[in-house]
């Protein structure tokens, strides 16, 4: 029971979202440049975009029977939430870069839209877990701003959930530790390059 709350608690919507949150609580510029409302703008079109839109497509799909569960256990499955997701993205940075969006909020944005059209290509050979890609991306966000004192702790209290993360979709069966580990790396490694 425990494991399984673990993979609802850590689901890659709410995972990216802590992200992009965190992002603007860490950056020494976004905190101080962007009033309230404007951070609650781009973090409530982030959601809608890349969470509610994608979100909905699958209790659209579930409820027609195009998938078996919202859980998308198949790589089969996941082939157009996994598409829906990545043109929402690029979308989104798109609009974001009209919008004049602070660099570091594009970059993001760009991450994001890196790592699941990666999950979407890499999907089409093998299921990558995207619980941990999420992660990784949380991870990057972090290491990025390692240098500052206060994210430093945040480092030692996010590695290891992302270890029980892990954990928690290897005891579900949901995913290989091969599987595990390249998403992780995924997320992190895009994350890194790209922020």
């Amino acid at each position: 029971m425990f494991m399984r709350l673990v993979s609802v608690v850590f689901h890659p919507v709410f995972v990216n979202i802590s992200a992009l949150m965190l992002l603007m609580r860490i950056h020494p510029v976004l905190h101080i440049k962007l009033s309230t409302i404007q951070q609650l703008f781009y973090i409530l079109f982030y959601f809608l975009m890349a969470a509610a839109i994608p979100l909905l497509s699958v209790l659209v799909m579930r409820i027609t029977g195009t998938v078996k569960s919202v859980h998308l256990t198949e790589s089969s499955e996941r082939r157009l939430p996994l598409m829906i997701t990545s043109a929402m993205l690029v979308f989104l940075f798109y609009t974001f870069g009209r919008l004049n969006a602070p660099a570091a909020i594009q970059l993001f944005v760009l991450a994001n839209a890196a790592i699941a059209v990666s999950l979407m290509i890499w999907n089409e050979y093998n299921k990558i877990s995207l619980h941990m890609a999420s992660m990784g991306l949380l991870c990057g966000v972090l290491i990025s701003f390692s240098w500052m004192y206060e994210v430093r702790w945040m480092l030692a209290v996010f590695f290891p959930v992302a270890g029980i993360t892990a954990t928690s979709r290897l005891y579900d069966q949901a995913h290989t530790g091969r599987q595990l580990l390249y998403g992780f790396l995924l997320g992190l490694c895009s994350t890194l390059f790209i922020l």
